[in-house]
C-alpha cells in the first residue's frame, strides 16, 4: 500500500523534481493526518520522494545537455577552443608582422 501510495505522489509529473523537502515534508504530513501513511513510514517516504526527484533532475539535465550539444554541433558555430586556437594564430602573426617592422 505505502509503495503504491508513493508511486501516486510522484506521478505529479516534473512536480518531483522542483518539490523542495519542505513542500515534500508538508505533502507526506497530510497524508499522515489523513491515515493513508503512517508516522513510521513518513520519513521514508520524503526521503525516497527526494532522491526520485534528484534522479530525474539528473536524466533531465543530462537529456537538456545532450539536446544543446547536439544543436550547437549542427549550428557549426566557434567553440571557445576555436576561438583560442584562432586567437594563437593572430597573435602569432602579430608578431611575425612586428619583426619584420
Amino acid at each position: 500500500m505505502m509503495s503504491d501510495l508513493f508511486n501516486k505522489t510522484v506521478l505529479f509529473g516534473l512536480g518531483a523534481i522542483t518539490v523542495t523537502r519542505e513542500k515534500a515534508e508538508e505533502i507526506v504530513d497530510m497524508m499522515v493526518k489523513k491515515g493513508e501513511l503512517s508516522r513510521e513510514d513518513a520519513q521514508k517516504v520524503v526521503n525516497d520522494f527526494m532522491e526520485k526527484g534528484k534522479k530525474e533532475k539528473e536524466i533531465l539535465q543530462d537529456t537538456i545537455r545532450t539536446e544543446l550539444n547536439q544543436i550547437l554541433d549542427q549550428a557549426a558555430l566557434a567553440t571557445k577552443e576555436d576561438i583560442n586556437r584562432l586567437e594563437g594564430k593572430i597573435d602569432e602573426l602579430k608578431g611575425m608582422l612586428e619583426s619584420k617592422m
